[in-house]
């Protein structure tokens, strides 16, 4: 694969960091997260927030940067734990 052709890392806005953290770290669900780090509907979510968040969430999880932060975020999990139960 030439250099040209190797897709460049994007960076995550401080809010999709926000989505990130709140899926990988506080194991929110992705409307969940959405909800938080977008203020979607504010504690008591009515059933157009939580429509208006899952599909933020669906949107953001499709996006490469996002779901390739995840996925680095899983590999360096599962290496830890790999170390450990060694």
């Amino acid at each position: 694969m030439t250099k040209e052709n190797i897709p460049k890392k994007r960076k995550l806005t401080d809010k999709q960091k926000a989505f990130v953290h709140k899926i990988a770290i506080e194991k929110k669900t992705g409307t969940q997260a959405a909800m938080e780090v977008y203020n979607i509907g504010g504690k008591h979510g009515t059933t157009d927030a939580l429509n208006v968040a899952g599909a933020m969430a669906s949107e953001n999880l499709a996006k490469p940067s996002i779901s390739s932060a995840l996925d680095d975020l899983a590999d360096k999990a599962k290496s830890i734990l790999e170390k450990v139960l060694d």
